[in-house]
């Protein structure tokens, strides 16, 4: 793990030597003209903590410093702590202030809106005549230094943070375009409709708006809850989790929400159908026959449609039901959607096979891929683009057309965007990636997959140390 002190000071820590708690002592050279204040910063801070050395401070006990700063280090699972890349992914580790004591401070430039927090570990006296200040603190450089950078959407924000390995769980991450991303991928708009008797129309009907996801994955949903502030979270299964909005109250939220970042893909079209049954519902018309018949009609053409039990109660629901939506696609409107979406829907892997040409008679290829209904062609053919790779006169074979459009083509009524070419993964897929970064567990088969490809272009994938690797490294992905 680094800290950037510099352009030209780097302190390395190797987190695989760091267990439980761990406190760190910075005597850096550029870190105590900081602390002293004999020098300006590189970013343009005048001073680090130097002015306590002046006048009446000299000497005294930092007021807000004191307990022991308690760091978490997750155990050494191979995800996080692998050797062949960077040695740990920084994270930001939220913790409470009362729980965790007195142990931070924060230094202002109120002309340039600049806010330096700090770190510190267990009090100590600071003297003017003391040639080893013994000022302890944990300071991060700037994520803009890192080779794997999937930190956060901070771009170009100086800011310092506690540091712990393992996998991204910030609910910072969570942008609006990401959200919608996500939810284009993952979420589902549906209507429930029960027989009860409590009811004046003999039905129960509540709109509902869900992400169901491997229960691995609570993480992310706990930071989708955060961020739009509404919605629970339940157990769906042995291993399913699902999110779920269904009160009028916090689905205008949700409706708010894709009103200003809408959806992109073919699920437009089902939140266009809900929104109409959540006006209705709203006006109380599914209170009456008539208004229960059109909630019948938007719900045939929502997900599966209507059940046989459904089509039985209401056999003449046809003559209130309205068309579906036309979804036509138009363009990506922002690379954190983008994100958001391959969180979702798309897949990193890691292809092996038999060669007689390869000195370790295995060949080994990076897959990236995104594959959806044949409805949304028009969005899978404007992945190449998207992502910068240039156009070949090679057939796509959708359309009943031959389209000059690479790395896309037709399986089973399938759209799959599919970038095998290695130079295109190092230079298209995984530079993206490192700026608008993907969540949940798949950031952890996205690091194997950027572990995999230095192993690669190292050409260490041709020593038997190398191709074990990433063999190991394909055995573990993709298991959720």
């Amino acid at each position: 793990m680094l800290w950037n002190c510099g352009k030209s000071h780097v302190i390395n820590v190797n987190p695989s030597s760091i267990c439980k708690n761990i406190m760190i002592e910075l005597n850096h050279p550029l870190i105590l003209d900081l602390i002293t204040g004999t020098k300006t910063s590189h970013h343009g801070l005048p001073w680090g903590v130097g002015y306590l050395l002046q006048g009446p401070a000299k000497g005294t006990i930092i007021s807000n410093s004191g307990d022991t700063l308690k760091l978490l280090i997750p155990s050494s699972i191979w995800k996080y702590i692998c050797g062949w890349i960077f040695s740990g992914v920084v994270i930001i580790q939220k913790i409470l202030e009362k729980v965790m004591g007195n142990r931070g401070s924060k230094s202002v430039m109120p002309n340039k809106g600049i806010i330096v927090k700090e770190q510190r570990v267990d009090g100590i006296s600071l003297n003017q005549k003391s040639s080893d200040l013994g000022l302890r603190c944990i300071l991060l450089g700037f994520e803009k230094n890192f080779w794997v950078r999937i930190l956060s959407k901070q771009i170009n924000k100086e800011r310092y943070y506690t540091v712990t390995s393992g996998p991204i769980t910030n609910s910072l991450n969570i942008s609006p375009w990401f959200f919608t991303g996500f939810a284009d991928a993952e979420g589902s708009f549906s209507i429930l409709m029960q027989a009860n008797s409590k009811y004046a129309t003999g039905w129960r009907v509540k709109p509902l708006f869900t992400i169901g996801l491997n229960k691995r994955d609570m993480q992310i949903l706990k930071d989708i809850q955060s961020f739009l502030g509404v919605g629970k979270i339940h157990v769906h299964g042995k291993e399913s989790i699902q999110y779920r909005v269904d009160s009028i109250k916090e689905l205008q939220v949700i409706i708010n929400h894709f009103e200003n970042y809408p959806l992109i893909t073919a699920k437009w079209s089902d939140y266009i159908l809900f929104k109409k049954a959540f006006d209705l519902i709203l006006l109380k018309e599914h209170l009456s026959k008539e208004g229960l018949l059109k909630l019948v009609g938007i719900k045939s053409h929502l997900n599966l449609g209507l059940s046989k039990a459904l089509q039985e109660a209401f056999t003449d629901w046809k003559e209130l039901a309205m068309d579906r939506p036309l979804y036509i696609f138009n363009s990506i409107p922002n690379p954190f959607w983008m994100a958001g979406f391959a969180s979702g829907d798309s897949s990193f892997n890691i292809k092996t096979s038999i060669s007689s040409t390869s000195l370790m008679s295995k060949r080994v290829q990076l897959r990236f891929g995104i594959g959806l209904n044949i409805r949304e062609k028009a969005l899978i053919l404007h992945l190449p683009a998207y992502f910068g790779i240039q156009l070949t006169d090679k057939s796509s074979g959708l359309g009943g057309a031959s389209l000059p459009v690479k790395n896309v083509y037709l399986k089973d009524n399938v759209a799959i965007f599919e970038v095998v070419k290695f130079s295109d993964i190092t230079d298209k897929i995984i530079p993206f990636f490192e700026n608008y970064p993907i969540q949940g567990q798949k950031s952890l088969d996205l690091l194997s997959f950027i572990e995999a490809a230095v192993i690669i272009q190292s050409k260490d994938h041709l020593t038997s140390k190398g191709l074990e690797k990433i063999l190991d490294l394909k055995a573990k992905m993709n298991k959720y």
